[in-house]
């Protein structure tokens, strides 16, 4: 671990000494679950993929002043307690179709430390959904996410080749006509 995480490390300060102002977020990738739940146990997480976490996310924090957004797929809930405390601003898929992912449960905990960035589900929503079924759902993410802030719209994965154009076209106008603030 020691290794690989010098190696991000070297490359975050390197990359953004010479870049860093100009970058609004980095995005670091690390996905820690599946979609019934971790891939590592948390316990094994803190004792050695943590300190690696601390390392990687300080060396990002003292070379730009970005926003500091982690991608992390599935049932990520049991880690987000230990990512806000190591200064992630931004949470990225919110996969919502997976275990523990409740957009409202994630909103009330997490709300006011969280931004949540995705959650529109394209494994099981998008292919089979009408754009009225559409239409609502980002209303209702729109909603219960960006209540206060915090939320940028997204769906939480690419979108796969069984989403039609239509579709496509319906999420995007809804995420148009619900997603301004202030919201109503």
């Amino acid at each position: 671990f020691r290794r690989l995480t010098d190696c991000y490390v070297g490359v975050y300060r390197n990359y953004l000494r010479a870049v860093g102002e100009y970058v609004q977020m980095v995005i670091y990738y690390e996905d820690l679950s599946g979609q019934d739940g971790p891939l590592i146990s948390p316990q094994l997480y803190r004792r050695y993929v943590k300190p690696c976490h601390r390392r990687i996310f300080q060396a990002i924090r003292e070379n730009t002043r970005a926003k500091l957004c982690v991608h992390t797929c599935g049932s990520a809930y049991a880690f987000l307690d230990d990512y806000v405390e190591l200064g992630v601003e931004v949470i990225n898929p919110v996969q919502t179709s997976a275990r523990d992912m409740d957009p409202q449960r994630l909103k009330d905990r997490y709300g006011n430390r969280l931004s949540f960035h995705g959650a529109i589900d394209t494994q099981r929503f998008l292919p089979r959904a009408t754009p009225a079924e559409i239409e609502a759902e980002v209303r209702r993410m729109i909603r219960i996410l960006g209540r206060g802030g915090g939320y940028l719209f997204s769906s939480c994965h690419s979108i796969q080749p069984d989403v039609s154009a239509e579709k496509i076209v319906a999420l995007f106008l809804a995420a148009e006509r619900h997603g301004k603030y202030p919201l109503d």
